[in-house]
């Protein structure tokens, strides 16, 4: 993968760790909403949702339907959101 421009301070580790468990749970669940993410992987929801905004930004994650509080996040599989 290559290294992604950005403007400020670099990433902490815990950032990068919070990122990548994000990424891996959406390629081995599939498609769901912020908040069962933030369940699942024991994260505060704001953090998650700061998480993924970065993560959208970055093409990494996209949006696959619901709205506002309930969208559904998913990584390219493939798979049809639900």
């Amino acid at each position: 993968m290559s290294e992604v421009k950005r403007r400020g301070r670099p990433r902490s580790q815990e950032t990068i760790d919070r990122d990548a468990a994000i990424v891996r749970l959406l390629k081995t669940e599939g498609p769901m909403p912020r908040r069962k993410i933030s369940d699942r992987l024991g994260i505060n929801w704001s953090r998650t949702y700061l998480a993924l905004e970065r993560l959208r930004n970055e093409g990494r994650v996209k949006t696959c339907g619901g709205s506002s509080r309930a969208m559904v996040w998913t990584v390219e599989t493939g798979e049809r959101c639900p």
